[in-house]
C-alpha cells in the first residue's frame, strides 16, 4: 500500500520533471536553430569604391551605403551614389546617379561557413536615380536592381563588434560597431 502512494506521488513528479527537462532542451534547440541568428541590433554605415574594366573600359562606383539588420529576417540596404563609365583614354562615356533602398530576405544556407542567401523582395527607387541595368550589372549585385532575385553572401563576425560581409570574389563591407554605455 505504501509502495503505490509513493509510486501515485512519484511517477507525476518524475513525469513532469522530464517534460521539463525536455522543453528546456526544444527551447534551447530551437533558439541556436532559429533563421533569425543574423539579429544584429545596429546599422552600418559607410562609403564603397568599386572599380572595374570590361573590354577596354573602366567603370566606377562611388557610393555611401548603409544597411540594418530588421526583424524576421530581412535587411535594409540602402545605396546612394554615382556610376562612371571611361573609355581608353580615361574619359569619361556615361555618368549615373545612384539612390535607392532595398528591403532583402535573407536565409541561412550554411552555419559553418557563414553563407545567406540574400533575396530582393522589395526595392524603392529615387527619382533622381537613373541608373540602367546595363551600368548596373557592372557595379552592383542583382539583387540590388532585380526584384527577387537571390545572392549569397558570407557574414562573418570576426569580434564581438566587427562583421565582415563578403561575395564570393571579394569584401563587400566592414562594419564595426561601436558600444555606447
Amino acid at each position: 500500500m505504501i509502495k503505490v502512494k509513493a509510486a501515485a506521488i512519484l511517477l507525476p513528479l518524475i513525469l513532469g520533471t522530464i517534460m521539463l527537462i525536455a522543453y528546456a532542451i526544444h527551447t534551447i534547440f530551437s533558439a541556436k536553430t532559429s533563421s533569425n541568428d543574423l539579429a544584429y541590433n545596429y546599422g552600418c554605415r559607410g562609403n564603397m569604391l568599386v572599380e572595374g574594366i570590361y573590354n577596354d573600359k573602366r567603370v566606377t562606383m562611388n557610393a555611401t551605403i548603409y544597411f540594418s539588420f530588421l526583424d524576421a529576417n530581412k535587411i535594409l540596404y540602402s545605396i546612394s551614389g554615382t556610376a562612371t563609365l571611361y573609355n581608353e583614354m580615361d574619359e569619361t562615356i556615361d555618368k549615373k546617379t545612384i539612390q535607392r533602398n532595398v528591403y532583402f530576405n535573407y536565409k541561412v544556407e550554411s552555419r559553418e561557413q557563414h553563407t545567406y542567401t540574400f533575396t530582393s523582395k522589395r526595392i524603392d527607387i529615387d527619382g533622381v536615380d537613373n541608373i540602367d541595368k546595363v551600368l548596373a550589372s557592372l557595379v552592383m549585385f542583382n539583387s540590388l536592381f532585380v526584384l527577387g532575385h537571390r545572392d549569397t553572401l558570407v557574414i562573418n563576425k570576426y569580434t564581438k563588434n566587427t562583421i565582415l560581409i563578403a561575395n564570393n570574389q571579394s569584401p563587400v563591407v566592414m562594419c564595426v560597431y561601436r558600444y555606447i554605455f
